[in-house]
């Protein structure tokens, strides 16, 4: 006994210590054997027993218990800051849904980049009349695969551009082009979709202002309505281009047809239009347009301002444009006076004089003609039927003012051949004209030249014709439809010949041809029925072509690459920038979840001091990680992501903000499960990595 301690030295290893917690007790007093126990006198020997072996070392937590343990600590106890952690954790994951949803417009960027171009669409430089030749003779061949060409004027970078006007219809109109659907498209003639199933509107006897849409391209447009009247193909009849434009009209979709192809379809004299006014290998132009008729193998040259240094041919003389054989049957000049078109037309008109003289010989043929009497009769016959003068030198007026009209798009000239206003005529001629005009139709004939003097006066002018009742239909058609007229030199065609001469090069007449130092780059569009076949056709036969700058074939691949280049900044920075506010984020929920392991330090410094091992505690955080993920990031996640579908189908309109398909919704739910987990189990590796004295010593708050 020292100071209190017992200190026992026994002689034997078999030793025990008794003490409160031991199986065995001890009494006070004198052992009496009570009725009814049962004492063994068999001695027994420990060491003849079998050893003992574990199969848990370390492991004190199983699934149920860890599930178990996640619901209670984080949903059952009370804990300060738990239920702002809570609120963190949805709050999380709905940030996460609205940014993925807002930068999933890169990924569209990628997905529309592989649907925005016609994969059956190729581009080939056409330098020379033998490779145009070549190309034009290959359509319809089985070894080429090739069913359509035409001419374009530019590099090709892929499909054009094409958009709608949002309530543009036949019945009413809107100004207004930011409003409306766009998509890209090629350009094709309608021997193109002949063969295609019709899904709305029509696809015969289309007018030049009319187009097919391919369903491809109708989808495109419909899944960015946001009004409710446009929900399917027949809502898009009627749908008015507010760029693709023919003869300065805008065209409208006449129909759709079923086609996975990127295209519109236009009638062949519109695509040659289309073709003809972006790009022309000569100075051509359709007859049809501006009134005047040409058979097949003519043409009609109209020539504004002669060039000193140009050779035009004559008429009946047979020239050849772009490989088409042609004989000219008229030429126009444009003529700023009638004086000046009468002589330029080899007319000859008498003078005033002269022509009541010409009366006067016929109407008194006795009459010995420069006599006195004569004279009389003369001045006579010329008081009495002066304006029948106008009528003979102007006889040929109207044809005048039609070449005119031809040349200079004029309002007045516009409203006389094409409203039928007949009092804008007289503008271009004199004013006594008018008057007589104005009294020949009041009285059914012209008053002598004595009579208009005294009544002139009170006669109106030219000047005086009102314009009011004329300024709607000059800011309703006139200003927003006028063509442009001819600006130097152009030979008019048949409709035939002008929609061949929008697919071919050939053999030019001088003064038809154009220099191409302006930045044209002569490229032919080739519509293909099989791509592979076609590739390899046009690899085979141009391959010797070169340009210094420019690729000489462009496939559908390379148009793809194209797109893919041109959004590629933008997608590149919408992804970093999710990149960075998703690691951002991370970083605050690592940090939200190492504070709420704080307060449990103690209990997991306890753990490891009795032996659990490190796998089983991370075993045991990466389940309530999860049952935590569960019950607060996945409710914010569905909350959320109910909302923004909620929202799809209410307004088309959150389309064009958001992106949010199915995918990337299981994406997104994967990708915060794993966020929230790992941040979950950070903190317990982190802490795992010190001793258990340590982790007592050190973090026991």
């Amino acid at each position: 006994n020292n100071d209190g301690k017992i200190y026992v030295k026994i002689e034997t290893e078999k030793a025990e210590i008794i003490d409160n917690s031991s199986e065995i007790k001890l009494r006070d007093g004198v052992f009496e054997k009570i009725e009814g126990e049962k004492f063994s006198n068999e001695k027994i020997d420990m060491t003849k027993l079998p050893s003992v072996n574990g199969t848990h070392f370390g492991k004190l937590f199983s699934f149920k218990s860890s599930v178990k343990s996640g619901y209670s600590e984080n949903f059952k106890k009370r804990k300060k800051g738990l239920v702002a952690l809570k609120a963190c954790m949805c709050l999380f994951s709905a940030a996460i849904v609205i940014m993925s949803a807002v930068f999933g417009r890169a990924f569209q960027m990628l997905i529309n980049a592989k649907n925005s171009y016609n994969h059956n669409v190729f581009y080939v430089y056409t330098p020379s009349e033998e490779v145009s030749k070549k190309l034009n003779d290959a359509v319809k061949d089985e070894d080429t695969g090739i069913d359509f060409v035409r001419l374009q004027g530019y590099y090709p970078d892929g499909d054009s551009n094409i958009s709608f006007r949002v309530g543009t219809f036949e019945t009413f109109t809107q100004s207004g082009y930011g409003d409306g659907y766009e998509t890209n498209a090629v350009y094709l003639d309608t021997s193109v979709s002949k063969d295609m199933e019709l899904l709305a509107g029509k696809n015969q006897n289309l007018s030049a202002e009319e187009v097919l849409i391919t369903s491809k391209v109708a989808d495109a447009l419909l899944s960015q309505s946001s009004v409710g009247y446009i929900t399917e193909y027949r809502d898009l009849i009627g749908l008015i281009s507010s760029d693709l434009t023919v003869d300065e009209k805008n065209l409208r979709v006449a129909g759709v047809v079923d086609s996975g192809e990127s295209s519109v379809f236009l009638s062949e004299v519109a695509m040659a239009k289309y073709v003809r006014n972006r790009f022309s290998g000569s100075y051509t132009s359709l007859a049809s347009r501006y009134n005047k008729e040409v058979a097949d193998g003519e043409t009609i040259l109209a020539v504004r301002i002669e060039s000193d240094d140009v050779e035009y041919p004559s008429i009946g003389e047979t020239i050849f444009i772009q490989g088409v054989e042609l004989k000219v049957t008229d030429i126009i000049h444009n003529f700023s006076q009638y004086e000046d078109w009468i002589e330029g037309s080899g007319e000859e008109k008498l003078e005033i004089d002269g022509y009541f003289e010409k009366l006067a010989e016929n109407d008194y043929p006795e009459l010995e003609v420069g006599s006195d009497e004569f004279l009389d009769k003369v001045s006579e016959i010329k008081d009495e039927r002066y304006f029948e003068y106008y009528d003979y030198y102007y006889i040929e007026f109207e044809e005048y003012l039609r070449d005119r009209y031809f040349f200079n798009y004029e309002f007045e000239l516009w409203l006389y051949f094409e409203k039928g206003a007949e009092e804008f005529k007289y503008i271009y001629l004199t004013n006594e004209y008018y008057r007589a005009s104005l009294y020949k139709e009041k009285y059914g004939s012209y008053p002598s030249k004595s009579t208009f003097d005294t009544i002139a006066d009170t006669l109106p002018t030219t000047g005086s014709i009102d314009y009011t009742e004329y300024f709607k239909l000059y800011e309703a058609e006139f200003y927003l439809f006028e063509p442009y007229g001819i600006s130097s030199t152009s030979y008019l065609l048949s409709d035939n010949d002008y929609i061949t001469m929008s697919k071919q090069f050939g053999e030019t007449h001088p003064s038809a041809k154009i220099d191409y130092d302006n930045g044209y780059l002569p490229y032919t569009v080739i519509h293909s029925v099989n791509p592979s076949v076609t590739e390899k056709w046009l690899n085979r036969e141009f391959s010797s072509l070169s340009h210094e700058y420019y690729d000489v074939i462009r496939t559908p691949d390379d148009v793809f690459d194209i797109v893919l280049a041109d959004s590629r900044e933008e997608i590149i920075t919408s992804l970093i920038a999710l990149v960075a506010m998703l690691a951002v984020m991370s970083v605050c929920m690592y940090f939200i979840m190492r504070s709420s392991l704080m307060n449990r330090i103690k209990e997991i410094g306890i753990y490891r001091a009795i032996g659990v091992s490190k796998g089983n505690l991370v075993f045991k955080f990466f389940i309530e990680a999860i049952v935590l993920s569960v019950l607060t990031v996945f409710i914010g996640y569905l909350l959320t992501s109910g909302f923004l579908y909620l929202s799809f189908a209410i307004s088309s309109l959150i389309s064009s903000v958001f992106f949010y398909p199915l995918w990337l919704a299981f994406a997104v739910l994967v990708l915060i499960f794993a966020v929230s987990t790992v941040c979950g189990i950070l903190p317990i590796l982190t802490l795992l990595r010190k001793t258990p004295s340590e982790i007592l010593a050190k973090y026991d708050i």
